[in-house]
């Protein structure tokens, strides 16, 4: 979706991928006069799950083995380095039983971080509400994920800042 803000990019989505450019219009435009209310009792629309199934199934081990990655790179980093580079490396992943080299990156791990500290702010009842709705689908590993790093901004670059649970 990102590419779609840069001029050559938007046009090829437009000329060939015209219900992605679509979709893209929606979730930034949205129409309030369509929106026909929630599902009841809260519920999910049934193709959801097809799609965290996929997430799940493919996305989630790919974010993992490179947050472990990323992980043991720092774990071994010298102590004056604050701030990660773009790239620490690579890892051995696989995606659909095809294996590959991917490149290690920090950013990763930031953004996970926005994702975790989202549900874990919820309340107990709410989270076991999310977890009811990614059980079976392989989406729930992420949230069980405990980085052993964190990382924030400062003047824009991503920074290592205290680890979970030190002090």
């Amino acid at each position: 979706g990102h590419l779609y803000l840069d001029v050559i990019p938007r046009q090829i989505l437009l000329e060939r991928a015209s219900r992605v450019s679509h979709w893209i219009e929606l979730s930034n435009h949205p129409d309030p006069s369509t929106f026909r209310g929630f599902l009841p009792g809260d519920s999910l629309h049934p193709a959801l799950g097809s799609i965290l199934g996929l997430i799940g199934g493919d996305a989630i081990p790919l974010l993992l083995d490179s947050l472990r990655s990323f992980e043991t790179w720092a774990d071994t980093r010298p102590p004056e380095v604050s701030e990660p580079p773009r790239a620490v490396g690579g890892h051995e992943t696989a995606l659909r039983d095809v294996s590959f080299t991917r490149y290690t990156s920090a950013y990763t791990l930031w953004m996970v971080q926005r994702s975790l500290d989202a549900y874990r702010a919820l309340s107990a009842d709410d989270r076991r509400s999310v977890d009811r709705a990614l059980a079976g689908t392989g989406c729930e590993a992420l949230f069980a994920y405990r980085p052993r790093h964190r990382l924030g901004k400062q003047d824009f670059k991503l920074v290592f800042e205290a680890s979970p649970g030190s002090s």
